[in-house]
């Protein structure tokens, strides 16, 4: 369900070798959002960051 006029978009970080990453990113493109995986518990910080900074601007 999408509604134009509220959007919301979803991004998600998965972490380690068990994520499927496709099942996530049928959620993150449904909403705009996006996928990264993690890797390591720093990965984690680097990554949302990054989301963090494309979203504001």
């Amino acid at each position: 369900m999408r509604d134009p006029n509220k959007p919301i978009q979803v991004n998600m970080i998965g972490f380690g070798p068990g994520v499927d990453k496709n099942e996530l990113e049928q959620i993150g493109e449904a909403t705009g959002g996006g996928v990264a995986v993690a890797q390591t518990p720093e990965d984690i910080q680097k990554i949302f960051l990054q989301m963090l900074s494309r979203r504001m601007g």
